[in-house]
């Protein structure tokens, strides 16, 4: 997809009421916070676990 072709989507849906500009850019998270909380999140309990005991 060109630049050409990716504006003329965001007029398309601009048009159609369903455009929502992004906003400013925003900066990435740093690699090393990233990698602390997927491991953080790694050792806690799973969301399956709480939908099937919340289930029983």
């Amino acid at each position: 997809m060109t630049a050409d072709d990716a504006e003329h989507v965001r007029q398309r849906l601009a048009m159609a009421g369903i455009f929502a500009p992004s906003g400013p850019p925003r900066r990435r998270p740093d690699a090393e916070e990233v990698a602390a909380a997927r491991a953080a999140a790694g050792r806690e309990t799973h969301l399956s676990d709480l939908v099937s005991s919340g289930r029983s």
